[in-house]
């Protein structure tokens, strides 16, 4: 965005931010061009076309300094002595958090803090011993400034594609192609830079 608005400072840029079935619908309906999202069932994808631009896993991010990051092989039951943040019911990530923990004969608690709100589940973490499972890049940033950190506990299988949703009919215009183009570019470069910090 940084990037498009030094290139088209002149052009309207207007970010919506939701889960992804309002996100396809808007799409649909022509109230926006594009989304940013996840993969979803084949019946909701009617009509569109998915881009793969990277694939991230869910994690598991704490304050600095919280007590789980001092235990030499925290487990996933080890979490749930914590209070969680996770995202809405219907999301992706919602089915891949209580799917991993189906997985290893754990449920998810009734008193979880339930959100898709960043900032606000950045700020819950910092200021408790709240433990927010979520996608890999909602965390990304506050990783990279040291904000947050990351318990070392893995999430095989929770792996999730995302991509650029378009409308298959239709064109967009040179504004949003060019931004389309940024997407492309931006996703590249992560996927360098995660296969260097994975030594590959």
């Amino acid at each position: 965005l940084a990037t498009y608005r030094q290139e088209r400072p002149d052009s309207r840029v207007e970010v919506l931010t939701a889960a992804n079935a309002p996100l396809l619908e808007a799409l649909k309906s022509g109230a926006v061009d594009l989304a940013i999202g996840r993969m979803s069932d084949p019946e909701s994808m009617v009509g569109l076309t998915f881009e793969l631009l990277y694939v991230e896993p869910l994690v598991f991010a704490v304050r600095p300094g919280h007590p789980l990051l001092a235990e030499p092989s925290p487990s996933l039951a080890a979490v749930l002595n914590y209070p969680l943040i996770v995202s809405t019911k219907g999301t992706v990530p919602r089915h891949n958090t209580e799917s991993l923990l189906h997985a290893s004969g754990l449920r998810l608690p009734d008193n979880c803090v339930e959100t898709l709100a960043v900032t606000v589940s950045a700020l819950l973490c910092l200021r408790s011993d709240a433990v927010w499972i979520a996608p890999a890049g909602a965390v990304r940033e506050e990783w990279a400034r040291g904000i947050l950190a990351q318990v070392p506990i893995p999430a095989t299988g929770t792996e999730e594609p995302v991509g650029l949703i378009r409308r298959s009919e239709g064109s967009l215009g040179p504004c949003p192609l060019y931004f389309v183009e940024l997407l492309r570019w931006a996703a590249r470069k992560r996927r360098v830079v995660e296969r260097e910090s994975a030594g590959e």
